[in-house]
């Protein structure tokens, strides 16, 4: 069977391939080259690129799909993380489509019902609703936290039970969580890859076999690590107090940090504690997760999500924002009316010229092109428009660097993006220039659609 991981090389990932790569042939989807071995092809692949996406599911049966982009995937990143996963789930559904995957396994958070979501479990659901939509077979996994050695979640927890004299306990440390293991985890997915069959959609939720609170997990490492750590409760602190206070004492990146202490202020608890397609494993024991983590966790040793500096090695540029429209308008309509728009709203310094497919703002009293795109035929579709940014005295000429406008959900969001943008400005003066004229163009954009009943 050839399988996918989309997030190869990331926690789950890597423990996923060692389990799988025995009976199956895998391609492992990384950000960065890494060598190939035994039946593990690993390639570089961007998955903001819905044509990188393509080809590597090409001749693909199963899709697996480990991704969320909660860190920064450029130098410069205008959007929420949570307008990243959408774009990024999309690609991922329309590339399985095209493939003809046979079944996606998508890993997605626990879902409390009838709660008020975080940002960060918003997102997850909304993943889910996406590669639904494709009408492929597909298991969605829900977890909360995954106990393990190099999940960001156990790393977190152990190097504040670690660093601090004692622990200082806000009140998200009493919500409750059924932590799960790594391990169960990578059963659970491989059961799945050979077991789930037919046409169905499934959503299961994984869990262990302990409720827990965040204060009693840390009081049960303590224990273990023979701690003695003195519990005080301080129902003052705010959720920005403590999510500074995990950023300095674990090393931790914001980007990550925030939206995880976000999603602790609900209850994590599953709609059923077991599913009856899950009986054929029983799961492990918080604290032998937690011992096993320990004697399998090199010491010193940062996990990828606390040390990742990738985005930052490229001048590059990634802006995604989400738009309202009143209406299920194809996104073509609403490409066009943006360029007429934008000759208009910079309008007397700023001119727009349209030449085929060719799109040129120049200065209007000396001619000077700015931007020049060209509008892809071959890639633009009813449901996508995308214009590749060919250079002017704004843009350094990039194979890469493109425009693009998109229905997501069957119509219901609309995404107006740019990718792999880099600017000639110098990068302090581009920053608070440029960028920021950029942001107030997609706004005033928003407002216009609006305004005309787009």
């Amino acid at each position: 069977m050839k399988i996918v991981i989309a997030g190869a090389s990331g926690f789950v990932g890597s423990h996923l391939i060692s389990a799988l790569a025995a009976r199956h042939e895998i391609k492992a989807l990384s950000r960065r080259a890494r060598p190939s071995k035994d039946n593990v092809e690993w390639l570089q692949c961007d998955l903001f690129s819905q044509l990188d996406i393509e080809k590597a599911l090409s001749g693909a049966d199963v899709a697996i799909y480990l991704i969320h982009s909660m860190l920064p995937s450029a130098r410069l990143t205008q959007g929420s993380f949570r307008d990243f996963d959408m774009i990024l789930a999309d690609n991922f559904s329309r590339a399985c489509v095209a493939s003809k995957v046979q079944k996606i396994i998508y890993l997605s958070g626990i879902i409390p019902p009838d709660a008020l979501l975080s940002e960060h479990l918003q997102s997850r659901l909304e993943v889910e609703n996406i590669l639904k939509a494709s009408g492929i077979p597909i298991s969605c996994l829900r977890a909360g936290l995954i106990i393990g050695p190099g999940g960001s979640s156990f790393e977190m927890m152990l190097r504040l039970v670690q660093r601090l004299p004692m622990m200082v306990c806000p009140y998200w440390t009493s919500t409750l969580s059924y932590p799960v293991s790594i391990w169960d985890v990578v059963e659970i997915i491989k059961h799945r890859i050979e077991n789930f069959t037919g046409s169905e959609q499934e959503t299961l939720d994984l869990c262990g076999p302990d409720a827990l609170s965040y204060e009693e997990m840390m009081r049960h490492l303590s224990r273990i690590l023979n701690k003695n750590h003195f519990f005080f409760h301080v129902p003052f602190v705010s959720p920005s107090l403590s999510k500074l206070w995990v950023c300095l004492i674990t090393g931790a990146p914001k980007d990550l940090v925030y939206p995880l202490v976000d999603s602790l202020k609900t209850h994590m608890i599953p709609l059923v504690q077991k599913a009856p397609a899950l009986d054929f494993i029983k799961p492990m024991s918080f604290d032998a997760a937690l011992e096993r983590s320990l004697k399998e966790t090199p010491l010193g040793q940062k996990p990828n999500a606390f040390s990742y500096t990738g985005a930052q090695q490229d001048s590059n540029v990634r802006s995604v924002q989400r738009i309202t429209t009143l209406f299920r308008s194809d996104v073509a309509k609403v490409a066009r009316s943006y360029f007429l728009w934008l000759g208009k709203a910079l309008s007397p310094l700023v001119q727009l010229g349209v030449s085929g497919e060719i799109y040129t703002l120049s200065l209007r009293f000396f001619g000077t092109p700015l931007l020049i795109m060209e509008r892809s035929l071959e890639r633009s579709t009813f449901e996508r428009q995308l214009f590749y940014i060919r250079g002017g005295v704004l843009a350094r000429p990039s194979a890469r660097a493109r425009l693009e406008f998109r229905d997501i959900y069957q119509g219901l969001y609309k995404i107006i993006a740019i990718h792999d943008y880099r600017p000639r400005l110098p990068w302090f003066f581009y920053k608070y220039t440029q960028a920021l004229v950029h942001l107030w163009v997609m706004k005033a954009f928003g407002a216009y659609l609006i305004r005309e009943k787009l």
